[in-house]
């Protein structure tokens, strides 16, 4: 399960609020290769945030 992805092109810096924007998010926490609960919650986040936004794990 890699955690890495290619920032979306599209910039939402210029779209005025309430847009349908893509956001810029980053989801600080444990992640792989840790394993337990908290790094588990963390990929289930970030695969879902993910398909609508510009995300990463830091």
């Amino acid at each position: 399960m890699g955690l890495t992805t290619t920032p979306d092109k599209s910039s939402s810096a210029d779209a005025p609020l309430g847009s349908e924007a893509s956001a810029r998010i980053a989801v600080v926490g444990p992640a792989y290769p840790l394993r337990g609960g908290n790094a588990l919650f963390v990929a289930h986040l970030y695969e879902n945030l993910r398909l609508d936004h510009d995300a990463y794990v830091v």
